[in-house]
């Protein structure tokens, strides 16, 4: 199984701005612009970590507008550049951003919610380290700011810790009353004591760490689940559940059994849900299968939280079955006219299935490319299926009539398909022969159109 860590790959377009009730606009002004567009990307999915990213051009005022779908309260991570900021945003808001492009922070300006003044401050005085670290045992990512990991290493505890309440209180002096922020100050920094005690963990003795871990987290409430939605929370719940996984014995079955008790046996309620899921969805995607045989039909039936089960009930439900030598996985997809075209409808012809997105500049380049081809391989009698798995159906038909892309066109606006393909990262291209079977062309040099041909008269 591929491993697929998140990138953010920005996608072009423009709009008509016509709002409907949930829909933000956003109206954003460069002065002294360095570049010609900018990318705004909002955490689209805790469990899985994945992010939904735009890219947006500037007209000749230096100015875009754009609107986003905002149904909660949102943190927008904004890139300029190098450049980097995030803006809370709300329903109802209509924020304006300003700033030079030669000194985006000193000269940003931002308005909407009220706690984006402090935000902005605190972002200016304690700018974000970019690139960010990851701390991961492959079952809980947690990614972390560089330069506070290395001083976690390297630092006493007691200077460390120092130096972190020192922060704190300083950022907390700035966040005045804003709820969000001080709950972010204080996680975040509970988060980086949490990761000092895992970097000095041969230090401890593992229930000593574990008590140190209840002290560092007493003042907090780790069952708070209206913060799941926030990436400063479940980092904390992460870095909590590595120290607690120390006085775990054991588990020969493996470790992820050992990262399951610590949950099961130090959260409760949705939170406890959300960290089982995260481990389950995790343990998954890297292959750790036997976590899921042995202890997710259980969870599952105590569980009371749907909204989790159910997106793990697709993943593991077509990916378990997932066979690189047997059956496509059939589909049922919407072309560009609205008309359902499932894959079985073409039982008895080769098809060779692609998926791609609209920011994936490799697949773009790809269809460009193979143009010829894959006329030649139409005229041959082979059907040709592009599943987009973007979300924005404008974006998807926008990008069709500027590039051709020869076959049959679908939208699939829930990226589980790839799941169900067990696909890592895009392009992914599939053969599939006249039964519904995967097939696969020669290794090394190869006449692809024989080999096509081969599979047609078979």
């Amino acid at each position: 199984m591929n491993i697929l860590k998140y990138q953010f790959l920005p996608f072009l377009f423009f709009l008509q701005i016509s709002v409907s009730a949930s829909d933000v606009v956003f109206n954003v002004q460069i002065n002294n612009p360095t570049a010609t567009n900018l990318s705004v990307s909002i955490l689209d999915d805790v469990l899985s970590g994945e992010e939904r990213g735009y890219m947006f051009n500037l007209r000749s005022d230096n100015q875009t507008n754009f609107v986003l779908n905002i149904d909660k309260e949102e943190v927008l991570t904004v890139r300029y550049e190098a450049a980097i900021f995030q803006l809370i945003v709300r329903p109802g808001d209509a924020p304006v951003i300003a700033f030079d492009g030669y000194d985006v922070l000193g000269t940003l300006s931002v308005t909407g919610a009220a706690s984006n003044s402090a935000f902005l401050e605190l972002q200016r005085r304690y700018p974000a380290g970019f690139p960010n670290t990851t701390y991961s045992n492959s079952f809980l990512p947690l990614n972390l700011d560089e330069q506070l990991t290395q001083q976690a290493e390297y630092q006493s505890q007691s200077e460390y810790f120092a130096m972190l309440d020192q922060v704190k209180n300083d950022k907390l002096s700035i966040a005045k009353d804003s709820r969000f922020l001080k709950n972010k100050i204080n996680y975040e920094t509970a988060t980086y004591k949490l990761i000092h005690l895992l970097a000095n963990k041969y230090q401890h003795t593992p229930d000593d760490a574990r008590r140190q871990a209840k002290s560092i987290v007493s003042s907090l409430n780790l069952n708070d689940a209206d913060l799941l939605k926030y990436s400063f929370y479940t980092d904390a719940l992460t870095a909590y559940t590595y120290v607690n996984h120390l006085a775990v014995d054991e588990n020969p079955e493996g470790e992820e059994f050992e990262y399951y008790e610590a949950i099961e046996r130090n959260l409760s309620g949705k939170v406890r849900a959300f960290m089982a899921s995260k481990l389950f969805y995790n343990a998954f995607r890297f292959g750790q299968t036997p976590i899921i045989t042995k202890k997710y039909s259980a969870f599952k039936n105590n569980n009371p939280y749907p909204e989790y089960t159910s997106k793990l009930d697709v993943l593991f439900g077509e990916r378990i079955q997932f066979d690189e030598n047997g059956v496509a996985p059939n589909f049922s997809l919407p072309d560009e006219n609205g008309r359902m075209v499932s894959l079985s409808d073409y039982k008895g012809k080769v098809v060779y299935l692609s998926f791609w997105a609209t920011w994936c500049k490799p697949c773009l380049s790809g269809f460009q490319k193979s143009e010829s081809m894959r006329k030649e391989l139409a005229d041959m009698g082979v059907v040709l299926i592009n599943v987009s798995v973007d979300r924005d159906p404008n974006v998807w038909k926008a990008t069709m009539s500027r590039i051709n892309m020869p076959g049959i066109n679908l939208l699939s606006k829930d990226s589980a398909i790839l799941n169900t393909y067990d696909a890592g990262s895009l392009p992914v291209y599939n053969i599939i022969d006249k039964n519904g079977n995967f097939a696969y062309l020669s290794d090394g040099f190869r006449d692809v159109k024989a080999e096509f041909r081969s599979l047609i008269n078979q």
